[in-house]
């Protein structure tokens, strides 16, 4: 009767020590594989003055770039300067030696979806067309000092179209040009808040 006992201890012995130790392996094989990622991860870490060094860099970007948008901020003017607005671009062909001969806003062609994408911005997108006669040379100077005019304005489109004198042939006149304009203005704020009370 011993001897079955003995072998039974035996067998629930080994049973329990290769359980351990395989526990005890998959255990281990766990740590190392975390030790591994902790040596990963402080391998990575920056230094304190690294850190330091970029979080001082970040601050200076953003105060650059808050420079930069309040410089943009003041080259967009409300929309009740449109009229004052064609003028100088009148006055700026004129200086350029562009016979002006008319600038006028365009009225916009929007869908509905583009209204209310267009009533959510800040500011409006005025098209603005530039018509007048010159040289080549003249439009080109015009074009150029529009880098340097007081507002921020983008030119979409330029058509250029040679004139003779239809009594005289081979009497050129000049070219008649039609400058397309992109103008950006603040909305009027007393309109943006009904708008977005209402």
């Amino acid at each position: 009767m011993n001897l079955p006992k003995q072998k039974l201890y035996m067998i629930m012995a080994v049973i329990t020590v290769v359980g351990g130790g395989g526990f005890l392996f998959f255990q281990w094989n766990g740590v190392s594989d975390q030790a591994a990622k902790v040596n990963a991860l402080a391998a990575k870490r920056k230094d304190p003055k690294t850190l330091k060094s970029e979080l001082d860099q970040s601050e200076t970007d953003k105060s650059d770039m808050e420079v930069k948008l309040a410089h943009l901020e003041k080259g967009i003017p409300a929309a009740a300067y449109v009229p004052t607005m064609l003028k100088e671009l009148q006055a700026t062909g004129e200086s350029q030696g562009i016979h002006v001969v008319g600038v006028r806003p365009i009225p916009p062609k929007m869908d509905p979806a583009a209204q209310k994408a267009a009533a959510k911005k800040p500011y409006e997108e005025v098209e603005i067309e530039v018509k007048g006669r010159g040289k080549f040379a003249d439009a080109l100077r015009f074009l150029k000092s529009l880098n340097t005019f007081p507002k921020i304005v983008a030119v979409k489109t330029i058509a250029l179209d040679p004139k003779t004198d239809p009594s005289h042939p081979g009497t050129y006149l000049g070219l008649d040009m039609t400058v397309t304009l992109k103008a950006y203005l603040f909305k009027d704020q007393s309109q943006t808040a009904v708008k977005s009370n209402g």
